[in-house]
């Protein structure tokens, strides 16, 4: 039997999930792509370092991202350096950068752990630059929504 994943784990379980959203132009072909991602979910190669069973966290954080997607979006697009286009962003950078504010907005995460977990995803899998402007975005969005976040 095998064990259950670490909050760690399920979070790079849901940016794997989140990763696959650009890839696939059709809704009905992301909703297949992603019923097949929850099943084989932690059930994949034995050197993949996100095994085991799941408790149900990147899951809700996957749908969570999928049902704001238009305003985590447009959130991020408004961050951005006035002369960078959303639509630039690398598909990675992008992916982790709606996870963090997903887990930011949607979820129960204090902001410095879902800051900070970001930018270790962003260190990890992404370009070396990427991890500063990840922090700086995810810090103004923490910022902009303290009211709704100190609710919590």
């Amino acid at each position: 039997m095998s064990r259950k994943m670490n909050r760690k784990e399920e979070r790079e379980l849901a940016l794997r999930g989140i990763f696959q959203i650009d890839f696939h132009a059709e809704d009905a072909e992301l909703d297949t792509s992603l019923k097949n991602f929850f099943e084989l979910a932690g059930q994949g190669d034995p050197e993949d370092e996100v095994s085991g069973m799941t408790g149900g966290y990147a899951k809700k954080v996957i749908n969570a991202a999928l049902e704001n997607q238009g305003a985590i979006d447009a959130l991020i697009a408004s961050h951005l350096k006035e002369t960078w286009d959303f639509s630039r962003v690398p598909k990675m950078e992008k992916a982790i950068l709606r996870l963090g504010v997903t887990e930011l907005l949607y979820t129960k995460v204090p902001k410095e752990v879902a800051i900070n977990e970001a930018v270790e995803l962003a260190k990890k899998y992404a370009s070396e630059e990427s991890k500063t402007y990840i922090n700086g975005i995810l810090n103004r969005v923490a910022v902009e929504h303290a009211d709704e976040l100190s609710k919590d």
